[in-house]
């Protein structure tokens, strides 16, 4: 399921990091990419705002995030950066290459998690953020069993 709104959602802890490493999309360097995955999100514009709820959501096309959350991701992936997407329009959080400069953007590196997921899962490495609580962001999503899977074997 997509959403392409990017809507405020909710979002719970448990949080977690999908890494992968791939290549650059500009210059061919191996770079780890990332995404935000949750389990707990509520979109208000669903007619069931919970219908999400308990399945594995990863985050696109992020607009910002709370400044706790945001240090836990870039203690350990410090090439997490808010850029400008000529895609999208609009600036979101993204990989950077630290080679080139390169913006590696949500579909590039969401089309490449989801692959993995599906064929090479202990390609992925999963990390569960260091914080609690419970946040709205701007945000769009996509689910999949490949991505619960991910988590489930990390846990």
């Amino acid at each position: 399921m997509d959403n392409d709104q990017f809507d405020r959602v909710a979002v719970s802890a448990p949080l977690y990091v999908f890494a992968i490493t791939q290549p650059c999309y500009s210059c061919g360097h191996p770079l780890k990419t990332i995404a935000l995955a949750t389990k707990q999100l509520v979109d208000p514009e669903f007619d069931d705002p919970e219908a999400m709820a308990g399945e594995t959501c990863l985050l696109s096309n992020v607009e910002s995030l709370p400044p706790d959350i945001l240090a836990a991701i870039q203690s350990q992936h410090s090439h997490y950066e808010s850029r400008f997407s000529q895609t999208t329009g609009h600036e979101y959080l993204m990989s950077v290459c630290r080679l080139c400069g390169a913006h590696q953007g949500d579909f590039y590196v969401h089309k490449a998690l989801f692959e993995a997921a599906c064929e090479a899962p202990g390609t992925v490495q999963v990390e569960r953020l260091p914080v609690q609580g419970r946040w709205e962001i701007c945000a769009g999503y996509s689910s999949s069993s490949a991505y619960e899977a991910l988590i489930e074997r990390w846990e």
